[in-house]
């Protein structure tokens, strides 16, 4: 079996590479770990949407400009959903991609378990520190210019393109915040921190590789839903005009909806791998000597090495 040398990678195309050689060789069994507890989180997803939408919460309101807050609260459920299926298999491939280098056996499968048993919540609770901070520079970012707006002059329309760029250069630290806090074990604060460490420098291709790998999982996960539309559009074109189709219109939403959501949460594989591909080349480059000494002691429980 053909390692990945990550002091060889040096570009773009190197990542894409060094990703696909991954998956090829290890795709079956990571995927055999995590079907039946992306598929867990799946259904009880799907069996809190149907409970929410049986809620006379969802019986159109007198007032339709008014917010429902029922509806509010049952979006960011759903969100929380997809978020924590998504974060156990980022944590989950962080913890494989350890044994990896570390040259562990593929056998030790209790051990990457261990790992993400213990590191999930921290994850959560990085990304969700990570997001109030973004919110709350975007916010002091705003404040000024939305204060120039008001007085009026073209400064404040000048000035606002740079709110969206500096949320976009900002939210690449998401990229290395599951590596960090699964593989390094990093506290919220010390991970965020060395995050906005690692993309100086690294910006461009890091989301170059993290562009291009979520589109590829958008679009595997798209076409998913594809020939069940299809032949929901068949067959109701082909329907009497008496026959009421709107019960299976519904059923095959559900069933798209399912199976999106789960290929979303499985297929985030890809761009989990590149990214962890992508900062252990980073590090290969900054501290080659240390770099395999540290991760052994991580995955035996020791303390790292300085």
């Amino acid at each position: 079996m053909q390692n990945i040398q990550f002091r060889e990678i040096r570009n773009f195309s190197g990542v894409l590479s060094a990703t696909a050689l991954f998956l090829k060789q290890h795709a079956v069994p990571i995927f055999k770990d995590l079907i039946k507890i992306i598929v867990a989180v799946t259904v009880v997803e799907q069996l809190f949407l149907l409970w929410r939408f049986s809620n006379e919460a969802f019986i159109p309101q007198a007032d339709p400009t008014a917010p429902n807050l029922e509806i509010v609260a049952f979006v960011f459920s759903m969100a929380f959903f997809v978020i924590i299926g998504i974060l156990i298999t980022v944590t989950y491939v962080n913890a494989y991609m350890l044994h990896y280098v570390t040259g562990e056996p593929e056998a030790a499968k209790m051990s990457i378990w261990s790992i993400v048993s213990r590191r999930t919540l921290p994850l959560i609770l990085s990304v969700v520190v990570a997001y109030i901070l973004l919110v709350i520079g975007m916010f002091l970012i705003a404040m000024p210019i939305g204060m120039l707006s008001a007085i009026g002059g073209p400064i404040g329309v000048i000035l606002a393109p740079l709110l969206l760029i500096a949320g976009i250069y900002y939210s690449a630290i998401f990229i290395y915040l599951p590596t960090l806090v699964v593989i390094e074990d990093r506290n919220p604060f010390t991970a965020i921190g060395d995050s906005f460490s690692l993309i100086k420098g690294n910006w461009w291709i890091s989301m170059g590789v993290w562009f291009v790998t979520s589109f590829i999982v958008m679009v595997y996960a798209m076409f998913a839903a594809t020939p069940i539309s299809l032949l929901v559009d068949i067959i109701i074109s082909n329907s009497p005009l008496n026959v009421d189709t709107s019960q299976f219109v519904a059923i095959s939403a559900r069933i798209n909806l399912f199976l999106g959501n789960f290929l979303y949460k499985f297929l985030m594989i890809i761009p989990t791998v590149a990214a962890t591909i992508l900062y252990f080349s980073i590090m290969e480059e900054r501290e080659l000597k240390g770099l395999r000494d540290r991760v052994s002691a991580l995955a035996t429980g020791g303390e790292p090495t300085a």
